[in-house]
């Protein structure tokens, strides 16, 4: 609490995969003394000492595993794999004014924690899914290009054939995405700003029976290389990978099949393989493509959305609210950093 003579500090974590904005986790007195907020968050334990306070992700089952679990609470991984941290100190001057001064207000401050197998399999799928949308389906090549120029990302439906590749030609590839609920959209000099991936990929084209026009039904088994700017053993490993049913080479019409396998490894150790029988909602809760729909027409970064083609389900999107051309997840208590001034919030 402010004693009205010296400060007093409160903290913050911000989570891009989430809100743009800031949630209050705990304050500390003059003396050092840390207290979690009165209120809890979805899906995330605060735990105090005498003057720490550690954050822990949960799942509506518990905790996370090594192996399995993802958290959907302040400490989600997903596109962006950072967590962000400000402390605000306040204290009231001479004319009993409170001011207030911020570390980390900018985003500078930010930490990465250990993932589970599902975590880091669910992270480079949806690079996979939202490089396809980018790139789209044609019966030339299509390409999704990443930061610096790298792979590309590369699909091509043979003419007059069902037959489907997909790949980076073994190249490295490091993705841009062009929507994240806490990332807003910006475009300068008619060129859009990109949030860039920590994650990079490599994974050889891979072609079989698998579109009818430009709709997907499978995607043919393939391994996928993954490193990551960290270097942290459970953001890094392999993944042998495929989903859908095997088309016939000439027929015109099919059933979506949801199944999938992942037989991940991290480098951590970790061995894990998950896979859906026929199950929608577990297939895109790792794999967030709409089988069987048209991707002929790019989805690009003035109209991509947390509820286009390439982010079916609410783990990829969260809840959607329209915020000036943007989908965002918004929950109570947020404060977004323009809230955060001088004069306080």
């Amino acid at each position: 609490a402010d004693d009205g003579d010296t400060p007093a500090y409160t903290i913050w974590t911000k989570n891009l995969n989430n809100a743009s904005g800031w949630f209050q986790v705990g304050s500390m007195d003059t003396n050092g003394v840390v207290k979690s907020v009165s209120r809890s968050w979805d899906e995330t334990s605060i735990i105090t000492g005498t003057n720490s306070l550690a954050l822990t992700p949960t799942t509506p089952k518990g905790e996370l595993t090594d192996s399995t679990g993802s958290s959907n609470g302040l400490l989600k991984v997903q596109r962006d794999q950072k967590h962000y941290y400000m402390i605000r100190a306040q204290r009231k001057n001479e004319a009993g004014e409170t001011i207030y001064t911020y570390l980390g207000l900018d985003g500078s401050i930010w930490t990465y924690r250990k993932i589970s197998a599902e975590e880091f399999t669910k992270n480079v799928l949806v690079i996979v899914a939202d490089a396809l949308a980018q790139a789209g389906i044609a019966e030339s090549d299509r390409t999704c290009t990443g930061y610096n120029g790298s792979g590309p990302f590369k699909t091509n439906r043979a003419t007059l054939s069902t037959k489907f590749t997909y790949g980076t030609s073994s190249n490295n590839f490091r993705h841009n995405f062009y929507e994240l609920p806490g990332f807003a959209y910006d475009e300068k000099d008619g060129k859009p700003k990109p949030f860039t991936s920590d994650y990079t990929i490599s994974m050889p084209d891979k072609g079989e029976y698998g579109v009818i026009m430009y709709s997907p039904y499978y995607f043919e088994e393939t391994t996928i290389t993954v490193s990551h700017a960290s270097g942290r053993p459970s953001y890094q490993g392999s993944i042998k990978f495929t989903a859908g049913k095997k088309l016939e080479k000439w027929t015109i019409s099919a059933d979506k099949t949801y199944s999938f396998t992942a037989d991940t490894t991290t480098s951590s150790g970790v061995s894990q393989v998950f896979n859906a029988d026929k199950n929608q909602n577990t297939f895109e809760s790792f794999f967030p493509v709409n089988l069987g729909e048209s991707y002929h027409d790019k989805v690009t970064h003035k109209d991509q959305n947390a509820g286009g083609v390439q982010y079916n389900g609410s783990w990829w999107g969260g809840v959607q609210v329209k915020d000036d051309g943007s989908w965002r997840l918004v929950q109570k208590d947020s404060k977004p950093d323009s809230e955060f001034t001088e004069q306080g919030d």
